[in-house]
């Protein structure tokens, strides 16, 4: 999995702080200005999102859209 976050440039992984993904850790990458790729980090489980945000700095911090 290492690979695939390097290769796509996903961010760091960090605590979920708005509640779309259970306060658990995701990372992200951009597919254009509104919308990302987020995986969410569950124990060794990992969930692949495609979710839509007004900005990456919302990504973990406001609801998602959907």
């Amino acid at each position: 999995m290492e690979n695939v976050f390097k290769y796509f440039e996903f961010s760091d992984f960090f605590k979920d702080e708005s509640g779309s993904f259970s306060g658990n850790e995701i990372c992200f990458t951009d597919l254009n200005e509104t919308h990302f790729l987020i995986f969410e980090k569950e124990d060794s489980i990992y969930n692949l999102y495609v979710s839509k945000f007004s900005n990456k700095k919302e990504v973990g911090q406001k609801r998602r859209k959907f």
